[in-house]
């Protein structure tokens, strides 16, 4: 009786042994895995927090404020310390770290934003002089929307696509999940967006707008934050111009005259990414843009895709921004200057066939590697850690190949429709379920409903 109970015990022992592994593995047991672990020790303890933020009316979004807090972080993979920031005294050596995002924040797997105090390239890139920088981002990796967008925006050709690398996270020594260290979007003119220091801009069509101290309202009523310069450097010469900047754009797509002040082969390659995507956030999924410098020959540029946690989800409608009035595009498409369009189309003939062989490839290719057992076993310790069930690697991968296969056929049919139009001289807009906001013939805004007859810049449009 006694050996049955020594027994029952030590079998018991066993089990909470074995779930408090997988509840919070060492650092070396973590990098049996084959991901390197990026270990965070914040000063006592403390954990990164944020408070719920509510729009304004007549605005949208579920918002998050968060303070930083300081640390240390080190990053350990199978060949020993890679980086190590010291611990924090400020401008010397540490890290801050804060919650980011907004609807992202509230999820079990927190996205945070780390500022170094001493650039360094947490990439390992091998060339700290081009790649080193203060500002990096943690969100969640153990998901294949993020790692499919920005292979992705390789493919149709986007300006920068950020650089990334799967890590596991311990912060204050619990294991947080499994997560994609990656550069932020900002100025940096060696290896992220080279905008000139003194007259260049990096600013977003930002539905989340409400949250920032400074931002611009257009003429056409749409709200815009600015990301470079920075608000300490943000003077009101500076503010003036970008806001001349910001309407001359959106005047120029209005009145069909945006092909002097507008990249469009830029934003007809951030289009058809969304479209190839199916992406179904009708704020666009981050909408940056960037004009470079105040050189006459300086169009206002789409320079990358951001934040994907809606796509793969439409796969036989146009991505909502493709329809919806919230940013530019229909516009663009409704426009009686072809030249838009023209670009999309062409995009489309020329890159297609690449785009999605190379695509398929890359989702093969991760099918039949090494890494996928190590993300498999990741994510077994995530369900474990958050106590939840989830599909196997191996099923997403297979959503996604089965995704890119149907989506090339949809998408060639409904371009091939635009192409059509284009060549018949027809116009054809398509209704949204968004609220529209359309504009009288002395530009001013109005708001109509989403069907029926309008007129725009002298011409008649039947929405359906």
């Amino acid at each position: 009786m006694f050996r049955l109970l020594l027994l029952a015990i030590c079998l018991c022992l066993n089990s909470i042994v074995w779930a408090q592994w997988h509840c919070n593995p060492s650092t070396e047991d973590l990098l049996k895995l084959g991901f390197p672990v990026v270990e965070i020790q914040t000063v006592d303890n403390e954990e990164p927090t944020f408070t719920s933020v509510t729009p304004p009316e007549g605005a949208f979004g579920k918002g998050i404020l968060s303070e930083k807090v300081p640390g240390r972080m080190t990053i350990v993979d199978a060949e020993g310390t890679q980086y190590d920031s010291g611990e924090y005294m400020e401008d010397v050596s540490g890290i801050t770290l804060k919650i980011r995002g907004n609807t992202s924040a509230y999820g079990n797997i927190k996205p945070y934003k780390i500022n170094l105090q001493t650039k360094a390239d947490l990439l390992h890139r091998g060339d700290d002089e081009t790649y080193a920088d203060k500002d990096w981002i943690l969100i969640n990796g153990d998901k294949m929307n993020t790692v499919v967008g920005f292979k992705v925006s390789e493919l149709v050709g986007m300006s920068w696509t950020p650089a990334y690398k799967f890590v596991h996270v311990v912060l204050n020594g619990q294991f947080r999940g499994l997560y994609l260290l990656m550069e932020s979007v900002k100025r940096n003119p060696r290896c992220r967006l080279n905008v000139d220091k003194e007259s260049g801009y990096i600013f977003e069509h930002d539905a989340y707008w409400w949250k920032e101290n400074v931002y611009l309202l257009s003429d056409a009523g749409r709200y815009y934050t600015i990301k470079y310069p920075k608000e300490d450097n943000q003077t009101k010469q500076r503010l003036h111009l970008l806001q001349k900047v910001i309407n001359d754009m959106e005047t120029s797509i209005l009145t069909g005259s945006y092909e002097s002040v507008i990249d469009t082969h830029s934003f007809a390659r951030w289009l058809l990414a969304h479209d190839i995507i199916g992406n179904r956030d009708a704020a666009g999924s981050n909408i940056f843009f960037a004009k470079y410098d105040d050189t006459e020959d300086s169009k206002v540029t789409m320079p990358l895709l951001w934040d994907f946690d809606m796509t793969l989800s439409r796969p036989e409608e146009w991505a909502s921004i493709h329809t919806n009035t919230y940013g530019f595009f229909k516009d663009l498409l409704d426009s009686p200057n072809d030249g838009f369009k023209r670009e999309y189309v062409e995009l489309w003939n020329n890159r297609s066939d690449e785009i999605f062989t190379e695509m398929l490839s890359f989702l093969y290719n991760l099918l039949s590697s090494a890494q996928l057992s190590n993300l498999e076993q990741s994510r077994q310790l995530i369900m474990q850690l958050f106590d939840y069930e989830d599909s196997t690697w191996e099923e997403d991968i297979r959503y996604c190949i089965s995704w890119f296969e149907g989506r090339k056929e949809w998408l060639g049919t409904s371009i091939q429709q635009i192409e059509e139009n284009m060549l018949d001289g027809v116009t054809i807009t398509t209704s949204s379920t968004v609220p529209t906001i359309t504009y009288d013939l002395m530009g001013r805004p109005t708001k109509v409903g989403p069907k029926g007859i309008r007129v725009q810049q002298g011409r008649k449009y039947f929405s359906y």
